[in-house]
């Protein structure tokens, strides 16, 4: 059975910092997400609305005061139940900071 799995998610979240030995530090980030799925399969249709936790955590390294990179994981939470499946999401992401 083949099918598609439409996703958007919005959140908001709140990141602490810790610095820790040289110039790397310790992130965590802790918010709410608002998701929404939804899945097509043979002519049926069926979509839900989640609203979830979302949790963080990462390192960073700062090149200079301005100038840094991090990898973070990101858990959005559930994104829904569909067919007799459930559905989350996560994401692991590599970023470039810069600060003004």
């Amino acid at each position: 059975m083949t099918g598609t799995y439409k996703a958007s998610q919005y959140s908001v979240a709140g990141t602490g910092t810790v610095p820790l030995a040289g110039n790397f530090s310790l992130l965590g980030k802790l918010g709410v997400s608002s998701n929404r799925g939804k899945v097509s399969v043979v002519g049926q249709t069926d979509s839900s609305n989640k609203t979830s936790v979302m949790a963080g955590v990462g390192v960073a390294y700062n090149f200079t005061p301005a100038l840094a990179v991090r990898v973070e994981y990101e858990d959005f939470g559930k994104f829904g139940d569909g067919f007799g499946g459930s559905v989350r999401a996560n994401a692991t992401t590599v970023s470039l900071k810069y600060a003004f």
